[in-house]
């Protein structure tokens, strides 16, 4: 039961997930402003009110590379850009710190859509540390639609950017050998001498299989050592 002539202020208890709308109140005998509504005695008023589904937009990139390269790969990035949200996403950027000629599939995503890009890095000569590269992929949520990518510049001045990152590592293998080769200083006409070939990986990485050919002794015959790196 109202009381006449005492402002009333609307209010509801909402569900999870929705904000709520404007109030639209109708009937004789009543005062109706914004959400305050006040009754003349005998009025008969009534409101209701429309719910909106509050938006949440969301996006993934996963960041995909080889392990390893060498000095002076050319390497190929793979990015997957999820629409991980509710919403329609328009705007896609996907930028790498390091890898160039970035192209991509798409520039929008309905919701639980993906698109693919790729992008490419030279490893530079000389690089001995390890490349960690990022990458950030963003959307823009426009409130206007959630199915098109037409919108006014009023809209364009409201989107909502989202953005996720995700980064690589790649080991930069150095594969390198050494040889040291050890015999008599002097011998007799008609000796067989013997040459110690001393095979060393210097590098970063297994190395196989290992030859030993000597220009005039033949092939090396394996002796000792480390026979699996």
């Amino acid at each position: 039961t109202a009381v006449a002539n005492v402002a009333y202020q609307l209010s509801e208890d909402g569900p999870d997930g929705y904000a709520a709308g404007d109030w639209n109140c109708y009937g004789e005998g009543s005062d109706f402003e914004n959400d305050v509504v006040t009754l003349s005695l005998g009025a008969n008023i009534t409101c209701t009110i429309t719910n909106d589904d509050v938006a949440h937009p969301s996006i993934s990139v996963e960041k995909y590379g080889p392990a390893t390269a060498y000095e002076g790969d050319t390497v190929t990035y793979t990015f997957i850009v999820t629409n991980t949200g509710d919403t329609y996403l328009a705007d896609l950027t996907v930028v790498d710190d390091i890898a160039t000629d970035m192209t991509c599939a798409s520039e929008s995503l309905a919701r639980g859509d993906y698109t693919i890009c790729t992008a490419t890095y030279e490893i530079p000569a000389g690089q001995v540390e390890n490349v960690i590269n990022h990458v950030e992929a963003c959307g823009v949520y426009y409130p206007s639609t959630d199915s098109t990518d037409k919108r006014s510049s009023y809209y364009e001045e409201q989107g909502t950017e989202v953005c996720d990152t995700d980064d690589h590592e790649l080991d930069v293998l150095h594969p390198s050998i050494k040889v040291v080769k050890a015999g008599p200083a002097t011998a007799s006409a008609g000796d067989t001498v013997t040459y110690t070939f001393t095979v060393t990986n210097t590098g970063d990485t297994p190395l196989g299989p290992i030859t030993v050919v000597d220009n005039i002794a033949g092939n090396g015959v394996y002796q000792s050592g480390d026979t699996n790196n």
